[in-house]
């Protein structure tokens, strides 16, 4: 009994054979589908990425600058308070230390504004070594250091174009102690790049 119904198991398999491989061509091509599918919507989304940059493309430098100028004065704005409120913290722990002192101190937070386009924030204080800085960054440092608080413009190119710095001086105790330097990658920032909210700021 047990042998007749396993030919007969054998005979049916045999006869379906050509159905079950059908099944497994279905199986598989519906597998590569779904993987076609899933390469497609990546496809998209970095072609739209490409024609947003494109559409954006003729941006001017200067437009640019201007545009690391805003976005690093908003930044600067936050880090500076954050700056402060450590520096009133400490002075009530240490009467004694001055105000350049500060400058070394860990800021509370900072990490949480480092996010795209911002590659980095750094605080320098005016006696900074110049191998911790680009040509451009000691230029901007000087010109702090010389009382030129009101700069046209506080941003330039890095690096083959590809990085700007925004700079602003450390305010400490009423006087400049220092000075922020905020790198942006270029890339992002002008896929970040608002222009009603950049012509806002070109007609102030």
């Amino acid at each position: 009994m047990f042998q007749n119904i396993f030919l007969y198991w054998m005979t049916s398999v045999m006869q379906n054979r050509n159905y079950i491989f059908l099944i497994l061509v279905s199986f598989i091509g519906l597998l590569s589908a779904c993987g076609d599918l899933e390469q497609s919507i990546k496809n998209r989304e970095s072609i739209a990425d490409e024609m947003k940059a494109r559409e954006l493309k003729f941006i001017t430098d200067d437009q640019l600058l201007k545009w690391s100028d805003h976005k690093g004065q908003e930044i600067t704005r936050i880090t500076q308070k954050m700056l402060n409120r450590a520096t009133l913290k400490l002075q009530g722990e240490d009467s004694t230390q001055q105000s350049q002192d500060f400058l070394t101190q860990e800021i509370a937070y900072l990490d949480t504004l480092i996010k795209s386009p911002v590659l980095k924030i750094e605080k320098y204080s005016f006696d900074t070594s110049k191998d911790k800085l680009s040509k451009v960054e000691q230029a901007f440092l000087v010109r702090y250091q010389n009382g030129e608080m009101n700069l046209p413009v506080q941003s330039a190119f890095l690096e083959g174009d590809s990085i700007l710095v925004y700079t602003s001086p450390i305010i400490l105790g009423g006087k400049p102690e220092g000075m922020w330097s905020i790198h942006f990658q270029r890339k992002n920032l002008v896929l970040q790049l608002d222009m009603k909210e950049l012509n806002k700021v070109l007609n102030q």
